[in-house]
């Protein structure tokens, strides 16, 4: 029994089905999610950097207190940039990127489902079951948009991947394996974490023990391939977070509350108010749990294990608190993290179960017809009760509003003020002016394992008030503007209340409309020049402390006098140069952001830095006019990591087509 009569057909109906839950994206001026803003305003400082020049490395670019890429897999980003570039909209580009996700995310659940020999019909509804299952939509706008959508669309050709290496063994298969593993590992690495555990259930329950050896072989082999292409992504992520920094492997105390429930299981937890959410456990869920008398084949068991280790991931916070001694738990800090894994394991199994239950029943007395009648009823279901109520969370204010003429006036406000500038952001992710922004500021990401050298990166200057302390530190930064942004989700009371109070030291706001105030921080520097070393200066970034609290000593700009002058300033991203003349010794401080990559010159000459918290150069200079240079060249381990998976990549362009090429040649005619 077909629907359509063309396999072809039926991936245009996946893809086509599934791109509907997209929709929703474009009847309004604005993404949903808790993290949509700072997801656009990533896509729009990436499109700013390609549009001035921009492309010699990530971690030039930084966002927040991070570098863009180091802490965000780039692949999402980079495509919205890419799309929303020749339309000059950030926005569109994101939404471009969602739908095609949808779409693909479609035909993968169809091509994954088709594999394990389910009938057409039922692989389509597993497809869209996949893409359009509330879970899969409430991930999407309630944690970050676009940061999701990939690691969705790419997960099950990762499975599909990983069944063809099974089975077939061989070299090719195995690149193809870890092409798709690094594809996945650079659209989204929590979703990566999210479905290891499973994906290790299903290869220990699926494979044979004479093939364990065999097997064993080619993972490793696709293990080495997808870690060399994405390495020019992956070992700096892993160098600023993994070696000592996010706590992946050792257990920890818990990090989240029991209280933290997966509502979708509405049979399982006391929730039956939502209407999509207890459709989704009598479509999915249980279908997929009944499966299980419908099996038949060791792969199909291991599936099924695989959907019952996702089930227990997702709510073991509410079991027992032994599930945060679990490896990897805690680097993913909310278990609906594991959603992905959910919609992926049991879509299948549960197009698995309709598919055997019906071909029970066809073998009695029912009606092609009626089969035919039924798949078409689960599919409209499938499609329209998630779009018509979606069980995502109203968080209208927490979007970005491409339209908002507030947010414009106050862009425009910024942009006719005299000479350079930077804005400090006092509102947590938010980050509308990317291409005037110093840094906004960041509380509380991975507190739990948070590493010192990478909390040097922070300024933490987060809704400390408005009071002298802050003022200096703000002056060392360079900041010029405090922007408050109080029509963002998140609670701005306190850091309006502060800034607006008779203690004050910034006086009154100089922009005001009903979503934004704009203060201006007086006497702000990017260039200090000193007799003495500034107070906290370190030798090294590892030598640091971190402010880590409002109540902690912020440093403040050095104040030594000095008979000398700072002149021919020009200020870029990769690039930073001034003259400073003076009649001795002195300390030169700049108020740029350190990374791995920057470099300074006097006179031509390469000359050491030093560094104040939280991360800032120090320079030595001797007396008379020193023409200073300071320069980005690449962090090396970027540079290097780079290179070695283009050549990765071209190796495998060009190694693929001669391998098969020469299995051609040494295979032996066919028998007539």
């Amino acid at each position: 029994m077909k629907l359509v009569s063309s396999k072809i057909a039926y991936y245009v109906l996946a893809g086509g089905f599934s791109a509907l839950g997209s929709l929703p994206e474009y009847f309004t001026q604005s993404i949903p999610g808790r993290d949509s803003q700072s997801h656009v305003a990533k896509t729009a400082f990436l499109m700013y950097s390609f549009a001035h020049g921009n492309f010699s490395g990530w971690s030039q670019f930084w966002y927040s207190g991070f570098q863009l890429f180091y802490t965000y897999s780039p692949l999402t980003y980079v495509l919205a940039a890419l799309f929303g570039w020749p339309f000059q909209s950030a926005l569109l580009g994101m939404k471009i990127v969602i739908a095609v996700s949808f779409v693909i995310s479609g035909i993968g659940g169809y091509a994954l489902s088709r594999d394990f020999g389910i009938s057409p019909n039922w692989c389509l509804m597993a497809g869209v079951l996949y893409s359009l299952a509330p879970p899969h939509i409430l991930a999407l706008f309630d944690y970050g948009s676009s940061s999701y959508s990939l690691g969705f669309a790419v997960a099950p050709f990762l499975v599909l991947s990983l069944r063809h290496a099974l089975r077939k063994r061989t070299a090719v298969s195995a690149i193809y394996l870890g092409m798709i593993g690094a594809l996945f590992l650079i659209s989204n690495d929590v979703s990566m974490y999210a479905i290891l555990y499973p994906l290790l259930a299903y290869i220990i329950i699926s494979t044979p023990r004479y093939l364990a050896l065999k097997n064993t072989v080619v993972l490793l082999e696709a293990l080495v391939v997808a870690f060399l292409l994405s390495s020019f992504w992956l070992i700096p992520y892993m160098y600023y977070e993994l070696l000592g920094g996010l706590d992946l492997i050792n257990t920890s105390g818990t990090a989240f509350p029991k209280s933290v429930l997966i509502y979708w299981y509405s049979l399982l937890t006391p929730n039956f108010g939502s209407f999509p959410a207890a459709f989704l456990s009598w479509i999915l869920l249980l279908p997929a749990i009944a499966s299980v008398v419908f099996l038949k084949k060791r792969e199909e068991l291991g599936l099924y294990v695989a959907g019952l280790v996702s089930i227990f991931l997702t709510i073991g916070g509410t079991v027992t608190s032994l599930y945060y001694k679990i490896p990897i738990v805690l680097a993913l800090e909310f278990p609906a993290r594991f959603l992905i894994a959910d919609v992926l394991f049991l879509s299948p199994l549960a197009a698995l179960f309709f598919h055997r239950l019906f071909q029970r029943f066809s073998a009695i007395s029912w009606h092609p017809v009626l089969l035919r009648a039924g798949a078409l009823s689960v599919l409209v279901l499938l499609v329209v009760i998630p779009i018509a109520e979606p069980s995502t969370p109203k968080l209208g204010l927490n979007s970005w509003q491409a339209n908002d003429q507030t947010q414009i006036s106050a862009d425009n406000f910024l942009s006719n003020q005299p000479g350079f500038f930077r804005v400090m952001v006092i509102d947590q992710f938010y980050e509308s002016f990317p291409e005037f922004t110093l840094k906004g500021a960041l509380g509380g990401w991975y507190p739990q394992a948070v590493h010192q050298l990478y909390s040097a990166y922070f300024f933490d200057v987060y809704y400390c008030g408005a009071n002298n302390s802050v003022l200096q530190g703000l002056r060392l930064l360079g900041v010029k503007y405090v922007m408050i942004d109080y029509g963002y989700g998140g609670d701005a009371s306190s850091a309006i209340k502060s800034y607006n109070s008779s203690s004050s030291v910034f006086g009154p706001p100089v922009y005001l409309n009903k979503a934004i105030a704009i203060y201006q921080v007086p006497d702000p520097q990017l260039v200090y020049v000193s007799t003495s070393p500034p107070e906290h200066m370190a030798g090294s970034i590892s030598d640091l402390t971190q402010i880590g609290s409002c109540g902690a000593p912020i440093p403040s700009p050095p104040s030594a006098p000095i008979n000398g002058s700072v002149s021919n300033l020009n200020w870029g991203d990769n690039q930073i140069s001034f003259d400073v003349k003076v009649n001795q010794s002195a300390f030169v401080t700049v108020a740029t952001s350190y990374s791995s990559g920057w470099f300074a010159e006097d006179n031509g000459t390469k000359i050491p830095m030093s560094f104040i918290s939280p991360g800032i150069p120090v320079l030595n200079v001797a007396s008379g006019l020193n023409r200073i240079m300071l320069y980005y060249s690449g962090a090396p381990e970027a540079r290097n990591t780079a290179i070695l998976s283009l050549a990765t990549l071209v190796g495998i362009v060009v190694g693929i087509p001669v391998w098969n090429s020469a299995r051609a040649r040494n295979r032996p005619l066919a028998k007539k």
